[in-house]
């Protein structure tokens, strides 16, 4: 075998050798390649995996927190109703009260009567102070010889009448209030006793004749008095009734007598003048004695100022 075949076949075995540690060399880098990507993506895995966590963690912190704040809210609105309620009032109770609400129609149409008593009372109290003043200074100036006071209530408003009742000339007179001054509806009106019906605006005068009694006579006129004239006893009665005892032609009782009836002067009969009595309100439950309650000038003064 000749030398050029020889360095041939060695060159050869070189080119061989060669292509081996080519392909080794390939084989390992390629290795090493496939091995740094493996880590290069299990390092980047790791990072994601770690960077997810713990954005993971701080929403699970953030979702925690705000929980916790949630809870602390919900403790301190219950602590403040809690509050609110052991006080007797609530937030929504004083904002309430805080602000005005407009008034109903129900409270719209109820100040005006509010407003009207308070008128009322005011200008009732002013009245009461007003006869009581004229009231006293007509007493003050009457004189005390056998003169009595009484106050019954003849109308029907809240002022009593003044009654003055002279027993040394037998008389009655009887004052009121108009347009604040006193005003006289009864005017020394001459008769034995005078009876007053309560709330129905009239008076009785009794008066007897031939010694009164069974044996002789007597009689009830009736009257209504007002604020537009001044009795006297020239004045009608509205009514009136009579006794009187017969007699025989000797003069002497027969223990009967006559009842006679009369309406604005004219006779009428029994049935008809009770029927004119209820009519005016005259009844034995509102009548009253005009001397029985009377007041001497000191006790009626008295009275005045209660």
């Amino acid at each position: 075998m000749g030398l050029p075949t020889l360095f041939y076949m060695k060159e050869k075995k070189e080119v061989k050798k060669m292509k081996k540690f080519f392909i080794v060399g390939m084989f390992c880098f390629m290795l090493a390649a496939f091995a740094a990507c493996g880590e290069a993506n299990s390092t980047s895995e790791e990072t994601t995996q770690s960077s997810a966590g713990a954005e993971n963690e701080q929403k699970g912190e953030d979702a925690g927190s705000d929980i916790e704040q949630q809870d602390s809210d919900e403790d301190s609105e219950m602590k403040e109703n809690a509050k609110a309620v052991e006080d007797g009032t609530e937030k929504t109770t004083e904002a309430k009260a805080a602000t005005p609400e407009p008034a109903t129609e129900n409270e719209e149409e109820k100040n005006p009567n509010v407003e009207a008593n308070q008128a009322e009372n005011t200008q009732n109290d002013n009245i009461s102070a007003t006869y009581r003043d004229v009231y006293k200074k007509k007493i003050a100036d009457m004189s005390e010889d056998g003169v009595v006071y009484a106050f019954p209530y003849l109308d029907d408003d809240d002022v009593p009448e003044l009654a003055v009742i002279d027993n040394g000339y037998g008389t009655y007179s009887i004052y009121t209030m108009k347009e604040d001054a006193l005003f006289c509806m009864v005017d020394a009106m001459s008769t034995t006793e005078m009876t007053y019906f309560e709330r129905s605006g009239s008076i009785a005068l009794f008066a007897s004749w031939n010694g009164g009694g069974d044996e002789g006579g007597y009689g009830l006129s009736y009257y209504q008095v007002s604020k537009d004239k001044t009795l006297t006893n020239e004045e009608q009665p509205v009514l009136n009734v009579t006794y009187n005892a017969i007699y025989d032609e000797e003069g002497v009782y027969t223990g009967e007598g006559v009842t006679n009836y009369y309406d604005r002067g004219e006779e009428t009969d029994e049935a008809t003048f009770q029927e004119r009595l209820a009519d005016l309100r005259i009844t034995e439950n509102s009548k009253t004695i005009g001397a029985e309650d009377a007041l001497s000038k000191e006790e009626a003064l008295q009275f005045l100022e209660q």
